[in-house]
């Protein structure tokens, strides 16, 4: 409708005879747009009477200029998963500026972001990207969290709401929002099958929970030595905001399981063990 004048639109609802309203706001000039059309372009129209279509031609040119520079954008380099788009370092440093904008705008559209970013924003991005160190990290507008991580600018919305209760030991399932499904078999069969990890049920302590980590976690990786959960996760190069949406099996500090990553030294299996939980990690894609 752009290329539409008002007079061709009036012409078209009466030689139709279509009913329309007219907001009354419309002529309210305390709004910026109603006074740039009722008060500023009444003006700018009687000393340049072709200045609409001179508009329009001049929209028509930066359209076709946006297709053509939209065409040579490698969108298939962005990484989607989950609530989150990872666009690689690589691509900052070696396109022009208009094609990275593009490649940032289109990733935030994955992720469901379409308003409150501007250009400030972008540039924001674009410097966390050529400057910042490794682990940077900027929050942005409309719940977006941008992080330099390994190889990757990482964009990603405010994660959902996760599970705000511990949750028991037990047989049955389990689902984890942005991470995925742990289910659990108790069993005297040591059949490790396509388990992702088996412990000795016997070795835990009573009241051991899956839940989320927390600051002072310790984790004694299998056959290692301990250390913090944090160090642990960093020597995986796990970035910042997957850490804390990996559900570990903990009792106190004391970290049992790693869902999906590796087991305590302290709940191996060994020659003793009668009986296992079996634990099948489905994270989601």
């Amino acid at each position: 409708m752009l290329n539409t004048d008002k007079y061709e639109i009036m012409s078209y609802i009466n030689a139709n005879y279509i009913e329309y309203v007219t907001d009354e706001t419309n002529f309210c000039n305390d709004y910026n747009r109603n006074f740039i059309r009722n008060q500023l372009f009444p003006l700018i129209k009687e000393r340049y009477p072709n200045v609409e279509r001179a508009i329009s031609n001049f929209g028509k040119s930066c359209k076709e200029d946006n297709d053509f520079i939209k065409s040579q954008v490698p969108y298939e380099c962005i990484i989607k998963e989950n609530n989150t788009a990872r666009i690689p370092l690589t691509y900052f440093a070696v396109y022009e500026p208009s094609q990275v904008n593009r490649l940032i705008f289109k990733a935030l559209s994955m992720i469901g972001i379409y308003a409150d970013i501007e250009r400030k924003h972008i540039e924001l991005i674009k410097d966390l990207a050529n400057y910042s160190e490794n682990g940077s990290k900027i929050d942005l507008p409309n719940g977006l969290n941008v992080y330099k991580e390994y190889e990757y600018i990482s964009l990603t919305s405010k994660r959902s709401h996760m599970i705000g209760t511990d949750k028991p030991l037990k047989p049955g399932k389990i689902l984890f929002d942005n991470f995925g499904t742990i289910s659990v078999t108790k069993s005297d069969n040591l059949d490790y099958g396509k388990v992702t990890h088996m412990i000795d049920a016997k070795k835990l302590p009573k009241g051991v929970v899956w839940r989320y980590r927390k600051d002072g976690d310790i984790f004694e990786k299998f056959g290692g030595s301990k250390k913090k959960l944090k160090s642990f996760l960093i020597d995986q190069k796990i970035p910042a905001r997957i850490r804390d949406q990996i559900p570990v099996l903990a009792s106190g500090d004391q970290i049992f399981v790693v869902a999906g990553m590796e087991i305590a030294n302290s709940v191996r299996i060994d020659d003793d063990t009668k009986i296992t939980y079996s634990i099948i990690v489905e994270k989601d894609n």
